[in-house]
């Protein structure tokens, strides 16, 4: 791929072609997996911003230059370069200790070009279906302050939001969430139990209620994704499209009950007909099959034969 000549991207290229798979892991090795990545290590990269940030700031002779310092690493550009240092640590760590090299490349490319149709609509189809029913509940559940103070912190600036969001995010938590995660748990249990656990973790990642919700349904369609094509670009392109749909205007806006009734149905049917069109287009049963019969092909483990 053409991606290789960027270096940062190789692990997920490796990935994507199955020379670099998951250590089978237990279900408390996940837990220590999700905190590495979702504290250890981004808490570990700013500390060393921060130290980086003071050396810069002592070594100016001026109180206004270390001042300017001190105001730099509270800005959003701070918190971009930090996810982007984050980013490139989870991947180095998570292939460092607990992903192994195989020998044999997958021998095709796993989705193409119409395949972005069908994600758009399942995708679409899923926030359509959330939006029109579960969601007037989750939006009764308050929103933790510091979550909503990152939030506006990172949107500060539009720009940097977008990619952190629409970029960064879908890389990073498909690379840990699906490639390593629930990749590993998939060798020692059961589809569904890696599957159904991969998914709480996930939601618990995002360490509040109202996110968590939507993360674990997420998840689920992200992990069945992951499983029947083992296609990590295909699971972070649903991720990025789910991230973009999330600004939605919300329907729970409307003060009219009736309406907001009337149109609540009509968005859940219309969110199912399009993630139903989504699942067909994407066809993944039938692609599993015709991949797994590409693996036994070329002479690769009963492992990668998932069923759910």
């Amino acid at each position: 791929m053409k991606l290789r000549k960027l270096i940062i991207f190789n692990p997920l290229i490796d990935l994507e072609e199955e020379l670099l798979d998951s250590k089978k892991i237990g279900i408390l090795k996940a837990i220590w997996i999700a905190l590495l990545f979702s504290l250890i290590i981004p808490v570990v990269v700013q500390f060393i911003l921060l130290i980086a940030c003071a050396i810069v700031g002592a070594s100016l002779s001026s109180y206004g230059g270390i001042n300017s310092i001190t105001s730099a690493s509270k800005s959003e550009y701070f918190f971009l370069i930090s996810s982007i240092f984050t980013l490139v640590a989870t991947i180095f760590v998570m292939c460092r200790f607990f992903a192994i090299k195989t020998n044999l490349a997958f021998p095709e490319r796993k989705f193409n070009k119409s395949d972005i149709i069908g994600i758009i609509c399942l995708i679409l189809g899923f926030r359509l279906l959330f939006s029109g029913s579960l969601n007037h509940v989750v939006s009764l559940i308050p929103l933790p302050k510091s979550i909503e103070d990152a939030f506006n912190n990172i949107f500060q600036n539009p720009l940097i939001g977008l990619i952190t969001a629409i970029v960064i995010a879908p890389i990073q938590e498909e690379f840990v969430n699906r490639g390593i995660i629930l990749n590993g748990l998939s060798k020692k249990y059961s589809s569904k139990v890696a599957l159904i656990v991969s998914s709480l973790i996930f939601a618990s990642m995002h360490m509040n209620l109202p996110q968590g919700i939507n993360a674990f349904l997420l998840g689920l369609i992200l992990g069945y994704i992951y499983l029947k094509t083992k296609s990590i670009f295909l699971s972070m392109m649903c991720h990025s499209i789910n991230n973009i749909l999330a600004f939605m205007p919300d329907i729970d806006s409307l003060s009219n009950i009736y309406l907001l009734v009337s149109l609540s149905i009509v968005v859940v049917v219309l969110g199912a007909v399009l993630f139903k069109i989504g699942l067909k287009r994407l066809d993944l049963k039938n692609r599993q099959i015709y991949f797994d019969t590409l693996r036994k092909d070329n002479t690769y483990d009963d492992e990668f034969n998932i069923n759910i």
